[in-house]
């Protein structure tokens, strides 16, 4: 298994382990595994690039260096979903249907930071 399959399996892993949690109704634990799977995507492609990532700032500028590269509905829309999702960590304010409809945008973003991953090996 190469590192980009492994990234991409952790990031997974997170995202079921996401779901699991959704379905008992842990909002706030579906919200952490949501977050934490896009923060792995962005930390493989960074560690594969050499970038800082060390702290959510970083992943900011992470975020920033691949919409310079990319410009994709998908992969800022996944990341928007991912910051409110860790916004919400904190908050408790979402219900399990709005957590759910941001969901899939999280799991488009982590495929696409995977395929861009993948693309460099």
């Amino acid at each position: 298994m190469t590192t980009a399959e492994r990234n991409k399996s952790t990031s997974t892993v997170l995202y079921d382990e996401a779901m699991v949690a959704l379905d008992a109704g842990d909002l706030v634990q579906a919200s952490e595994k949501l977050w934490e799977a896009a923060e792995q995507a962005l930390k493989s492609i960074a560690k594969s690039r050499g970038w800082k990532h060390e702290s959510d700032r970083d992943l900011y500028k992470i975020m920033s260096g691949l919409r310079m590269e990319i410009d994709s509905r998908e992969l800022r829309g996944g990341f928007d979903a991912a910051c409110h999702l860790h916004f919400n960590i904190f908050d408790h304010e979402w219900t399990q249907s709005e957590i759910r409809a941001r969901a899939p945008a999280v799991r488009r973003f982590i495929d696409i930071v995977a395929d861009l991953r993948s693309s460099e090996a």
